[in-house]
């Protein structure tokens, strides 16, 4: 017993500082993912930002206690990391927003709980090798949960804020891309098993469907995406340009949407036809040019 009380001790005070990590992300985020944010239907590139942001969030903590663990022998608990959080994240997230009050959500602290775990887990296994590096690779399971979370909370911080307030493009902004993921309900928890997930999208690779039928080529979808987009834009921009920036966020969130279940179905279709082509040629027996018909035998 005394061995277990003195693997796990109580971590030094430490004072959490996010905002400078928040702050650039939050002036990054453009109108139109802020419309997808809010709808809890973030597209592709909405995705990657946010876990660009949870990354950075859990290496600057764990570095942190780290460096307040130096020449420790200890580990640290879940628990302990999660208090020293407390709300930094949404409090930094509100600031950032210029937002009076905080927003009042499970996800909040869901976020925070799965961040704190994560924490944990890199800093006690850095704290077992000889350098202590903060090198640690994040399950994917673990980060579509984190970034799920943390769209969720940006979601209710969306409801609180004015387009005008955001950062806005020119109104000959490209329409946003497609939301790729499954949206999610509110007090449902994150699934990996979402159509494509933000692992995926980080990587850049192919990731099976949810029907398990046919694989979601997400750079097919984004070229198809971009196509139907730019021939959209010869149509809508002369029009969009003169409306209020009221109705035109909406039609923009429409399109948006539009767009996107377009593209989806075309890939998919895309995707078959491939697939039953290649099908065949599998089935086929190459064909040798150079062998030449058996001589009958005298």
């Amino acid at each position: 017993m005394a061995m277990n009380s003195q693997q796990t001790e109580a971590m030094p005070e430490l004072r959490v500082t996010l905002f400078p990590i928040v702050e650039p992300f939050v002036k990054g985020v453009t109108a139109d993912q802020w419309l997808l944010l809010r709808s809890g239907k973030p597209d592709g590139a909405t995705l990657i930002v946010v876990a660009d942001l949870v990354l950075e969030v859990v290496t600057s903590l764990t570095k942190a206690i780290l460096a307040a663990f130096t020449g420790m022998k200890t580990s640290v608990s879940e628990e302990s990391i999660r208090s020293s959080l407390g709300d930094a994240l949404s409090q930094s997230i509100a600031q950032a927003l210029d937002v009076a009050s905080q927003v009042e959500d499970d996800s909040v602290e869901l976020c925070a709980a799965v961040i704190s775990k994560e924490v944990a887990e890199s800093v006690n296994s850095a704290l077992s090798t000889p350098m202590h590096t903060a090198e640690r690779v994040v399950r994917p399971r673990r980060l579509n949960v984190m970034v799920g979370h943390t769209c969720t909370m940006l979601k209710a911080f969306a409801g609180k804020i004015r387009i005008g307030r955001c950062q806005r493009r020119t109104r000959q902004r490209k329409l946003s891309p497609a939301p790729l993921e499954k949206p999610l309900v509110d007090n449902e928890e994150p699934r990996a098993e979402s159509p494509v997930s933000v692992v995926s999208l980080l990587l850049g690779v192919q990731e099976q469907s949810s029907s398990g039928d046919s694989v979601i080529d997400i750079r097919k979808q984004k070229s198809v995406e971009e196509l139907i987009d730019q021939e959209l834009r010869k149509i809508t921009d002369p029009v969009l340009d003169d409306l209020p920036d009221q109705v035109y966020a909406l039609l923009q969130e429409e399109c948006s949407l539009e767009i996107a279940n377009t593209a989806m179905g075309i890939t998919a279709l895309l995707t078959q036809q491939e697939e039953i082509r290649r099908g065949r040629m599998l089935a086929s027996p190459p064909v040798n040019k150079n062998r030449r018909p058996n001589a009958s035998r005298a």
